[in-house]
């Protein structure tokens, strides 16, 4: 059993999560992300790993795209974020 994280809270499945993520800088990339890859043998992150079955998931539990491992889909995020940030300002 695996568990993942939805909106509605944490979820035991039978299948596993194709995202990991990181639920204090809420973040979310792929399994084999460099970066977390990183952290993890240097013994951080682990204690704040989380599982989404999918990336339609991960947004909605509030988390953005990894900057390394999901660059296409983090630009996207970034763009659409100061695109937010402008409309509040003016």
């Amino acid at each position: 059993m695996y568990t993942l994280l939805t909106p509605s809270g944490f979820i035991k499945s039978n299948k596993k999560g194709l995202l990991g993520g990181n639920s204090l800088l809420k973040i979310y990339g792929r399994l084999d992300c460099r970066s977390a890859k990183y952290w993890i043998e240097k013994g951080f992150y682990t204690n704040h790993r989380v599982f989404f079955k999918d990336e339609k998931t991960a947004k909605k539990c509030g988390y953005r795209p990894c900057g390394i491992c999901m660059h296409k889909e983090y630009k996207k995020w970034l763009e659409k974020k100061h695109k937010r940030e402008l409309q509040t300002v003016c």
